[in-house]
């Protein structure tokens, strides 16, 4: 049996697989960045970001690290209660004992945006 071009480029994509890791956050920050690791080499900070359902507002917290230069940017500029748009992927770490083991989630920058609040 033939089939056409058309049909193989189909069948093709379809056992193709892809995967996404991407976040995209816009809040405010929790408290001022600051450095963490060896020489500066990383950064941290929280961020606040707010949904609405119905009548009630739900507040999360985002842990957000950066590295290298970003660090060092996001330290310079990125201040308590400042506006920002924060672009990078989810990553899992898990500590502690294997009886009592605790995880984390944060983001990772790749990318900031710092935003001016619109009245």
């Amino acid at each position: 049996m033939r089939t056409s071009a058309s049909s193989n480029n189909k069948n093709n994509h379809q056992q193709k697989s892809f995967s996404n890791n991407l976040v995209i956050l816009t809040g405010n920050l929790g408290a001022d960045a600051a450095f963490f690791g060896a020489n500066d080499s990383a950064a941290s900070f929280r961020m606040a970001t707010k949904s609405t359902f119905g009548e009630k507002e739900y507040v999360e917290w985002h842990s957000v690290v950066a590295f290298r230069e970003l660090a060092k940017e996001v330290v310079e500029k990125c201040t308590k209660g400042r506006f920002i748009k924060v672009y990078g992927y989810l990553h899992h770490n898990q500590t502690g004992s294997d009886d009592a083991p605790q995880f984390k989630t944060e983001v990772v920058a790749t990318g900031i945006k710092y935003l001016d609040r619109k009245n």
